[in-house]
């Protein structure tokens, strides 16, 4: 099974295109819940890929018109 590991990409592979934000645990945690946050350095609109401060794939977001970033599609991973 290592070598078929190996070729498999990442989840996130094909969103690329789109800006990147990290959420501190206290942020990715009330947007597990479906919450909105406010982020400082998030963009003013859009679609957005959401990570957790240790590089784990949350899933796909937007920006609200309050500026917030709300979870669109979460991914939950089973280890």
């Amino acid at each position: 099974f290592a070598k078929l590991n190996a070729l498999l990409l990442p989840i996130d592979a094909m969103l690329g295109d789109y800006p990147e934000i990290v959420l501190d645990d206290d942020s990715a945690y009330y947007v597990n819940q479906g919450q909105a946050v406010q982020v400082s350095n998030a963009p003013e609109s859009g679609k957005l890929r959401m990570y957790k401060e240790d590089d784990s794939f949350l899933g796909m977001g937007r920006i609200d018109e309050d500026g917030k970033v709300c979870p669109d599609r979460l991914l939950k991973l089973v280890e």
